[in-house]
């Protein structure tokens, strides 16, 4: 399985959630009841932050702590 974040965003919040660095793709429901959004994939690409279009949520890849330490 593709790994991808399960994390579900705050409908109309700016709020950052961090992901592993090697995360390719986040799944985005905004609250997952009915004053949430439809799920839709946000995929990185090259870059290191993707923002929900609906709810405006950031995900951003981050160095877990276990991977900056082997990196040294």
């Amino acid at each position: 399985m593709e790994n991808s974040s399960k994390l579900d965003s705050v409908q109309g919040s700016d709020q950052v959630i961090e992901v592993a660095a090697d995360t390719t793709t986040v799944c985005c429901r905004g609250t997952g009841n009915a004053l949430g959004h439809p799920a839709v994939y946000l995929t990185f690409s090259d870059q290191d932050t993707v923002q929900c279009y609906y709810c405006g949520c950031l995900y951003k890849r981050v160095m877990s702590s276990v991977e900056s330490s082997t990196n040294t």
